[in-house]
């Protein structure tokens, strides 16, 4: 059994749902191919330290002067302990130490004599405690891409020292699902609020049940504080030791009330430790989630962060209440819980969607969903004066493999047939368009848990080539739906909404209009030749759809290509840039075209590799929504004549440069000048091709085997300057202007495509049956096998 997850629930920055006219806040995990997304303040990545100037790509929180008023709580009710604390001697001689020019860690030992006299003195019953993690950090399932954050003071209950546990080194280590906030030191005027606000950011990654979170830092003279949840972060004005307490007072007591009265928090949460007194304090925790007279005991997969894409999964089981062992064997049991942030003025749910999807029986290549909030979990919300998001969370039972689980080019291209398949069906049965293709959002080699009996019977790959079985069903998983929209709401700013990752979307939905002099080729001139059929293919196709299918796509094509007169556009429709089912095959398009750029052949030679191919993957990774004027612009490769293509990609690559070009002719052709368009055109389109290549690759032997993801390029790694992609364009073949070195532009860290993990084979088969290990085993080989994209 293979498991991957099932939705990429909207990680991230408040790029979902946006307005043409909307600030653009982009998500950039998706320049990651394998490995763990890349980190962000908002995304998890490589392993690196932090520099300054990667942590400068970190939003710097708004100044909220009534931050004290706004999320502290008051000290009206702790005059005495107040008093107490000014008068306090210990407190006053750490404060003149203060004053002194002491190094950094000079600062933490009368730091911490402040932070926790004060504690002590505020927190009648179950005091917190300031416990210094500088040289260690905070300990638990802390992940490879983590392992970088130290924050100095790790705030937490005292009562939940017992799960503490010293390292190698005597060390206490903290796991970070007990910690209540964090604080962070620096010397002298050095303030680095990125850094502080980093800190509660992934406190609530591996927090999922906090609502928001409260941090803090400060150097010799003055204190600041933070505050994140999935809609703001702000931090408060600059505080002076000083000047006096009472702010710093305020903070502990804050955090004491939250913690002593169980509030700021979702209480359908329950921390579920006997993985920690089974294994030790370093393995993932669980987590008990009750929803719908259901509980499922689950083990964190993924957690985004971020202003306006804060989302976490789980993976576990459903059990029984009094039960303490996952029954493994049980796979009807699997679950994925998904809880995301919504954002309160868009105008569909996920769970609205796939309720649609689904109402009519199981939609073959589609994630399946067990329970569904009907409103707010737990009636929880956030938001400011510029928006407001609710807690909604999706129970499924589906799973997958990642594309890169895909061995050959050969089976990569099966499941791109698939999902097409599987969109057109979306499209035209369900009224529903997802908005959003990604590598993230796409799944191979699907498992449902649910549903087997009540499922739709759509055309695959599998029944084009006759196969028996299992093989038969979708190859595909199609996920992550909180980013559609239903084509029967006629709901024009939906409609105009631009949606996507930045790295798939489609280039007209990327400038916010039809931007004729960039995206769409006045000129653009094919035949339906170029997408007919014939031989094996034609005959495959006939015995799934039918002559009359074949023969009035054929005609309609035929009566586009040789009409003279185009309706013209108004100017509004021209401004907006609806989103169509175009847009996301011109999606499909592009990540089928990253597949075949990241993917390294078997028996490849490096040192033969054509240059313009690194070329064509930094301008992928470099791509961002509204930004028209890049020099780098990835639209002219839309408009490649085939002999550049050659001249892009490897020369392995050469058969499948006519089905590229063919698929850029189409996306460049201006379907909205013509007014009587099939909704289905761009999957027919897209299908004849794909099938004319499979074929091929199957008659011919040559599925094209892949070993693993391709190295990155040194020449491309850090920036791309000194030429643009037209002059590229113009000189097919191996020359390539030479690109500069590393400069002092480089895209930010978390922009950066973790090449680090290799292509790992699929196991056909995990056990399942060791009830010894239980739950712990059952994920652990889960993870082994498996990426997590929301």
């Amino acid at each position: 059994m293979r498991i991957a997850l099932c939705g990429r629930g909207q990680d991230a920055i408040g790029r979902k749902g946006l307005g043409a006219s909307a600030p653009l806040v982009l998500r950039k995990e998706c320049t990651s191919f394998f490995g763990t997304p890349p980190k962000t303040s908002a995304r998890s990545g490589t392993s690196k330290l932090i520099t300054s100037e990667e942590r400068s790509h970190i939003p710097i929180p708004d100044i909220e002067e009534n931050f004290v008023t706004t999320y502290l709580i008051s000290l009206a009710s702790l005059s005495g302990s107040v008093v107490q604390i000014k008068s306090d001697l210990s407190i006053k001689q750490s404060l003149l130490q203060l004053e002194q020019k002491l190094d950094e860690k000079k600062l933490y030992e009368p730091l911490g004599n402040i932070f926790n006299k004060v504690a002590s003195s505020v927190c009648d019953v179950e005091p917190i405690v300031f416990h210094p993690s500088y040289s260690i950090g905070p300990s638990e399932e802390i992940r490879q891409e983590d392992r970088h954050l130290l924050p100095d003071f790790s705030i937490l209950p005292q009562k939940k020292f017992t799960f503490t546990h010293k390292d190698k080194k005597g060390n206490i280590r903290i796991p970070w699902s007990t910690l209540e906030s964090t604080v962070e030191v620096k010397k002298g005027r050095r303030w680095d609020r990125s850094q502080a606000i980093d800190y509660i950011e992934t406190l609530l990654q591996y927090r999922p049940d906090k609502v928001y979170a409260l941090g803090m830092s400060c150097n010799q003279q003055s204190y600041q504080f933070y505050y994140a949840d999935a809609c703001i972060q702000k931090s408060s004005p600059i505080f002076h030791w000083k000047n006096g307490l009472d702010a710093f007072i305020q903070f502990v007591h804050t955090l004491h009330q939250l913690y002593k009265e169980d509030t700021g928090r979702d209480k359908s949460y329950t921390l579920h430790n006997v993985i920690w007194q089974q294994k030790g304090i370093l393995a993932s925790p669980r987590w008990r989630v009750s929803f719908n007279e259901k509980t499922n005991e689950v083990q964190r997969m993924l957690a985004r962060r971020g202003t306006g894409r804060r989302t976490w999964i789980g993976i576990g089981r459903e059990i029984e209440e009094s039960s303490t062992v996952v029954n493994t064997s049980e796979k009807d049991r699997i679950r994925v819980v998904k809880d995301i942030w919504r954002d309160t003025s868009r105008r569909f749910k996920e769970n609205q969607i796939l309720t649609q999807i689904h109402e009519d029986g199981y939609v073959a290549g589609v994630t399946r969903h067990i329970h569904i909030s009907a409103g707010t979990v737990d009636e929880l919300s956030v938001g400011d004066i510029n928006g407001n998001r609710v807690k909604e969370r999706v129970v499924m039972g589906s799973t997958g493999l990642r594309l890169s689980a895909c061995e050959s080019v050969l089976e990569f291209l099966k499941v791109m047939y698939d999902l097409v398949e599987t969109h057109e069906q979306l499209v035209v049965k369900r009224r529903v368009l997802h908005r959003d293709i990604s590598w993230y959002n796409v799944l191979c080699q699907a498992e449902h848990f649910i549903g087997d009996d009540n499922v739709t019977d759509p055309p695959t790959i599998g029944k084009l080539l006759r196969k028996e079985g299992k093989e038969r069903e979708p190859l595909c998983l199609l996920t992550d739906f909180d980013n559609a929209s239903l084509m029967t709401d006629n709901n024009a700013v939906v409609a105009a909404q631009r949606t996507g990752t930045p790295m798939f979307i489609a280039c007209e939905l990327s400038y916010g209009s039809l931007a004729d002099n960039l995206m769409r080729a006045a000129n653009v001139v094919f035949t339906p030749n170029q997408f007919s059929l014939e031989g094996k293919a034609l005959e495959a196709y006939l015995e799934i759809y039918g002559q009359e299918r074949y023969n009035d796509y054929e005609f309609w094509l035929q009566s586009i290509v040789s009409k003279s007169e185009k309706t013209k556009l108004d100017s509004a429709t021209n401004e907006i840039g609806l989103h169509r089912p175009i847009h996301d095959m011109e999606s499909v398009y592009w990540l089928i075209l990253w597949f075949i750029i990241k993917a390294l052949p078997t028996g490849v030679n490096l040192e033969l590799e054509r240059d313009n191919h690194h070329f064509l993957e930094g301008l992928m990774l470099s791509r961002r929504i509204g930004l028209t004027g890049q020099a780098f612009s990835i639209v002219p490769f839309l408009r490649s004549t085939e002999e550049n293509w050659k001249g892009l990609l490897n020369p392995v690559y050469e058969p499948l440069v006519g089905m590229l070009f063919n698929m850029s002719q189409y996306i460049c052709m201006r379907w909205l000048e013509f007014p009587e368009v099939i909704p289905w055109h761009p999957h027919e389109a897209f299908k004849r091709l794909l099938l004319k290549e499979i074929i091929r690759m199957t008659d011919g032997n040559c599925p094209i085997p892949i070993k693993g993801p391709r190295p990155p390029s040194k020449k491309v790694s850090d920036k791309l300057s000194g030429t643009s992609s037209s002059q590229v364009l113009s000189q097919p073949g191996p020359s390539i202007p030479e690109l500069q070195p590393a400069g002092s532009q480089k895209r930010p860290h978390s922009e950066s495509p973790d090449h680090s993990r290799p292509f790992k084979k699929p196991r056909t088969e995990i056990l399942v049956e060791d009830h010894s290990n239980s739950f712990e085993k059952f994920v652990e080989n889960i993870a082994s096998d498996t990426l997590w994209f929301l």
